[in-house]
């Protein structure tokens, strides 16, 4: 997508999340991308899953195309609030960069504090 097409579309268009019932599992398809602008809407989405009442949520990461750190820190946080709820969480479909991203870095402000301190000062 271009710099002109991104000013001019609103991130839902970047990014969408599918809630599909099945039986007291609900499945969260992610499409799109995740980034700083989108992570918002993102958290939002993934949290308003609880308005179904699920037993338990799967969120399908198979069909979205790119996650940078912030969208990572949206998926951490509401992934949280959801098994704050008592609900389980299962994450399907992660491609090789988003699994190493989120083993590597739990939550984007922590990765930001770990690579903080590598920088050398002086």
């Amino acid at each position: 997508m271009s710099i002109e097409a991104q000013v001019a579309c609103p991130p839902s268009t970047w990014l969408t999340v599918s809630p599909r019932p099945s039986g007291r599992c609900l499945v969260l398809v992610v499409t799109g991308e995740a980034d700083g602008l989108t992570a918002p809407l993102l958290r939002q989405d993934l949290i308003a899953a609880l308005n179904h009442g699920p037993e338990r949520v799967i969120v399908d990461v198979t069909e979205l195309t790119f996650c940078n750190l912030q969208g990572l820190d949206a998926l951490h946080e509401a992934i949280e609030v959801i098994q704050q709820a008592g609900v389980p969480v299962t994450l399907r479909g992660m491609s090789r960069l988003l699994a190493w991203l989120h083993t590597t870095y739990p939550t984007y402000r922590r990765g930001v504090a770990d690579a903080a301190a590598l920088v050398p000062v002086g």
